[in-house]
């Protein structure tokens, strides 16, 4: 099944402080980080993502989509897609969040998010566990399309895409199967381009 290609939990840690929040009927987003991205965004200082430079120039767009959809929900101006790096070591702990790419096999993820640093921080009343900087790495080893309405033969970029930066702000898997946050990928589909309401309240909450 592909439910599990997205990102698999790379730690313990993130599995026993990841929390729903889920249990109204209304949503059922669920939060990885509960601190989300810190130092949080603020106007004018988005989070910013760095694509490895042998993207092509329709990928680095899908990425910029994504971004802007995240930037969309209501929450500020949380993501910028930034200057290219040459990096190809994932994870790589170098205080960039970075996108790089690299045959991991066809029985690995499409794309994966990785929390290279985070920690705890006191809000005032509890800690919260918050990212300080993650990379998301795309698999070459299976088939990528950028085709503007999806290739059912291959993985749409932006798709995976905009999805793994909501893990990069700090959202988990949603239970809602028509959200961008909903777990697994299928060729062809493209939905995931958009968030939806579920992901929207999510990113609401954690910002």
């Amino acid at each position: 099944m592909l439910l599990k290609k997205i990102r698999k939990p790379l730690f313990s840690l993130l599995i026993l402080s990841s929390f729903a929040i889920g249990a109204s009927s209304t949503y059922a987003y669920k939060i990885w980080y509960s601190g989300g991205y810190r130092p949080y965004p603020v106007s004018g200082s988005p989070i910013v993502v760095h694509p490895y430079s042998t993207f092509d120039t329709e990928s680095i767009t899908a990425m910029n989509n994504g971004a802007a959809q995240w930037n969309s929900a209501g929450a500020g101006t949380l993501l910028n897609i930034g200057s290219t790096t040459t990096n190809t070591s994932y994870p790589n702990d170098n205080d960039l969040n970075q996108v790089t790419k690299g045959a991991r096999g066809t029985d690995q993820y499409l794309m994966q998010t990785h929390v290279t640093s985070s920690g705890y921080e006191w809000v005032g009343a509890w800690y919260v566990n918050a990212i300080y900087e993650a990379d998301i790495d795309v698999n070459i080893s299976h088939p990528w399309s950028n085709a503007v309405s999806g290739n059912s033969n291959y993985y749409d970029v932006g798709n995976s895409f905009t999805h793994e930066l909501g893990h990069l702000l700090g959202l988990d898997h949603s239970g809602v199967s028509g959200a961008t946050m909903w777990s697994g990928s299928s060729p062809g589909t493209i939905y995931k381009r958009d968030i939806a309401q579920d992901d929207i309240d999510g990113i609401k909450d954690l910002y």
